[in-house]
């Protein structure tokens, strides 16, 4: 090929190549929309010229990310319980002892419990149980009225025992010598798994009467639909100052609570106690010189549990 038209080829080739290249500029101009640099094109409008599809909204029904789970092994909060009781009783019996001036003399009984659970490995109960006599009222023995306040911790030991341990105190506002007639310290244990409940408890008082009071029962509790029925015996000694230790009492009864609308029940219990001791121990309510150690009640009350 001659100088002339090898020369005549090149300039050619150049002519093209510089004409496509106008053209693709042109091109590229009008896709930036008349702007001279890529710096001056949004993140949308460079997505748009480079072919790139925009990113998918998300469906308006798409549900929402499900919630971490919780781990297991988290230890549940402090919960919060309550117990409200009141009811009718046909006279006063405690461990055994008549309360009042005779066996007729009727009482009403009411309570109130308020329990923290799980705080720490068990729970704190807090109470006030009331009774007052509704018959003969001014003629008690400083026993018209009784508050109890009371404050029990419980706990499981090992998932074989139950145990309780509290202190309360027994005011007499009505016509007693002492307003504050005992202040006891307790401690109570109690078989968790079996068919029968054994069950022990300590009642120990260092303010007054300078003594304790202890006592082991049996009971056992069984369901029937919405019915449970709990039959107990216990046995009970005592011993004071001034008075030596002997058998207190031996108290049986049945107990029968009916869960009729969560969470509130009615609930009544027959008891008989025989009192122990020696005869200037008993009390005589007859007058007639002889100690009475028989001392059956009943109770039927109203209440209200979670």
């Amino acid at each position: 090929m001659s100088k002339p038209t090898f020369c005549a080829v090149i300039m050619g080739a150049s002519f093209f190549v510089g004409v496509a290249h106008a053209d693709e500029k042109s091109d590229l101009k009008k896709r930036m929309g008349g702007r001279d640099n890529l710096a001056s094109l949004d993140a949308h409008e460079l997505d748009g010229m480079l072919g790139v599809a925009p990113p998918s909204s998300p469906e308006p029904d798409s549900p929402p990310p499900k919630p971490s789970k919780i781990d297991a092994t988290e230890k549940p909060g402090i919960a919060v319980g309550y117990q409200l009781e009141s009811g009718l009783a046909s006279t006063y019996v405690n461990r055994g002892v008549p309360q009042y001036t005779t066996m007729v003399d009727p009482s009403s009984q009411s309570m109130a419990a308020l329990t923290l659970k799980s705080l720490g490995p068990g729970d704190l109960t807090l109470s006030a149980v009331n009774a007052v006599a509704l018959n003969h009222f001014n003629a008690q023995p400083g026993t018209a009225v009784e508050v109890d306040l009371g404050a029990a911790y419980g706990a499981s030991l090992g998932g074989i025992f139950n145990m309780q341990t509290g202190y309360s105190v027994a005011l007499y506002p009505k016509g007693a010598e002492r307003v504050d007639g005992a202040h006891e310290v307790f401690a109570s244990l109690a078989l968790s798994q079996g068919f029968i409940t054994p069950s022990i408890a300590v009642f120990g008082e260092f303010v007054r009467m300078k003594g304790a009071y202890a006592d082991v029962g049996l009971s056992k509790a069984f369901s029937i639909s919405t019915f449970t029925f709990t039959p107990s015996v216990t046995a009970g000694v005592a011993g004071y100052e001034g008075v030596p230790a002997h058998l207190n009492d031996v108290t049986t009864s049945l107990t029968a609570l009916w869960s009729f609308s969560d969470p509130m029940y009615i609930t009544l219990r027959g008891s008989y106690s025989y009192l122990g001791g020696s005869d200037d121990v008993a009390p005589d309510l007859n007058g007639d010189g002889t100690p009475d150690r028989h001392a059956p009640a009943a109770y039927l009350a109203f209440g209200a549990q979670h």
